[in-house]
């Protein structure tokens, strides 16, 4: 398996749970904010995981948005001219990928 895997339909698999959640460690002492702490350091908030999958989805010319609220970031992803939620912070549980935080609905 390759982390971004590509059909030949031209339909992307990217696997999340091998690049962002199994590798990186939700930072306890709120300090890491970047995609820098997220992909190289790998420890980070959910801004920085948030970042993370935006650069990604961007190389991958994937119309995605970092969307914020209160104490809180994540991303939403347009996928055949909607647009879904994707919260990898809320995904990545310690070892465990919850993938309800996955393409869920905006509404």
């Amino acid at each position: 398996m390759t982390l971004i895997e590509k059909d030949n339909k031209g339909v992307y698999t990217v696997h999340f749970d091998e690049i962002e959640c199994n590798n990186i460690q939700y930072d306890s002492s709120l300090n890491n904010h970047s995609v820098y702490t997220a992909l190289i350091e790998k420890n980070t908030v959910c801004d920085g995981y948030a970042m993370a999958f935006q650069l990604i989805m961007e190389e991958l010319g994937i119309e995605s948005y970092i969307v914020t609220g209160p104490n809180h970031a994540w991303n939403a992803v347009k996928y055949d001219g909607k647009l879904y939620w994707v919260d990898v912070t809320w995904a990545d549980q310690d070892g465990y990928i919850w993938n309800k935080w996955f393409l869920c609905g905006t509404n």
